[in-house]
């Protein structure tokens, strides 16, 4: 039986390294085809499929983290020569299966003081799948 895994394609990432960190929250994917459902007026369904790709999204979190975590993840995630934002593409190993995934950024880094007077923070942001390293 084939995974989730196997209808991706195989991407370069743009930088070869990984995160510095692996998010310590479970992992959640969300994916689905790009496709247009039309009922007709006969009562067919009509299904188009404008990507043959599936499209995948992966938010990850980062919690508890000490300033100096949290200013290695922001130096990998604004970086021109790393991922520069929404720039580049990056290797991703998924914490729970252990998948190597090409992603790049999709949403705007986030940092939330969560107990300040410990010096401890979350970071979140949210990746796209681009597909398999090479």
């Amino acid at each position: 039986m084939a995974s989730f895994i196997d209808y991706l394609p195989v991407v370069t990432p743009d930088y070869s390294t990984a995160l510095p960190y692996a998010p310590n929250f479970d992992v959640v994917m969300a994916g689905a085809y790009k496709q247009v459902v039309n009922d007709t007026d006969g009562g067919t369904r009509v299904v188009v499929t404008l990507k043959t790709t599936p499209d995948a999204t992966i938010p990850l979190r980062f919690t508890g983290l000490t300033q100096t975590q949290v200013d290695a993840l922001s130096d990998f995630y604004y970086n021109p020569v790393k991922a520069y934002g929404f720039g580049r593409s990056y290797k991703l190993t998924h914490p729970q299966t252990l998948e190597d995934y090409t992603v790049q950024n999709i949403t705007e880094f986030t940092e939330t003081a969560v107990i300040k007077s410990y010096g401890r923070y979350d970071v979140s942001f949210t990746v796209k799948i681009l597909g398999t390293p090479t």
